[in-house]
């Protein structure tokens, strides 16, 4: 699981650039977050991989999209990882306790699925949606924890360092969470290409959703 350093632009919204869907992991998942070096085991035990069964026997699992930890039964995702599949809610699960994608870790299967109700497909502006796991989050505080969600409407300092924390590659980080001194204020949404010059990666600003997320989880 790779880490990166961020700024947080002050925007939640954006727009929806070429391939099968921001967020999908189009190739296997392997290398950094540009710029970002391997995360040290059980370092960000709120993090999670949303993953799409594939129609094989026996099941395998595809990565999809980065996801975080809020308390036992609920986790927080990018609505665009999630919103086309609603149909189909028995091939998604989470993957979590693990910082590899392909052993260790617990699988949840997934129950429900609460994208924003303003969530704009065209403009991924609301691009946040809630999950809630069949199976509880074994929340043991080393493996898996719950993020600590800021204050709704909470500001971030201008250049603050902000740490990204996702899985590599080009499209396999979106949903994954950004934090500022452990707090989680970020969810990648999208960006133009993949850590180019003057072209900075869209966060969803998690505290303008705090109390839309304590409606649902509490």
């Amino acid at each position: 699981m790779p880490t990166g350093g961020a700024s947080l632009p002050d925007t939640s919204g954006g727009r929806r650039w070429g391939g099968e869907m921001v967020g999908d992991a189009l190739e296997p998942v392997r290398g950094f977050v540009v710029g970002g070096q391997d995360a040290a085991e059980n370092e960000f035990p709120s993090q999670l991989s949303v993953q799409v069964q594939r129609p094989e026997e026996p099941p395998s699992y595809r990565h999809a999209c980065g996801g975080v930890v809020l308390n036992q039964y609920w986790a927080l995702t990018a609505a665009h990882c999630i919103a086309s599949r609603l149909q189909d809610m028995s091939l998604l699960s989470v993957l979590s306790g693990t910082t590899r994608l392909h052993e260790g870790g617990t699988r949840h299967k997934l129950q429900a699925a609460v994208v924003h109700p303003g969530y704009d497909g065209d403009t991924l502006l609301h691009d946040i949606c809630i999950l809630k796991v069949a199976e509880p989050f074994q929340l043991d505080g080393v493996k898996v924890a719950a993020a600590t969600l800021p204050q709704q409407g909470q500001p971030v300092q201008d250049g603050a360092v902000a740490t990204v924390v996702g899985w590599g590659l080009l499209q396999g980080d979106s949903g994954g969470p950004l934090f500022v001194d452990d707090v989680l204020v970020g969810l990648t949404s999208f960006s133009y290409g993949c850590a180019r010059r003057n072209f900075p990666a869209v966060f969803t600003r998690v505290a303008s959703y705090v109390d839309w997320i304590m409606q649902h989880i509490q």
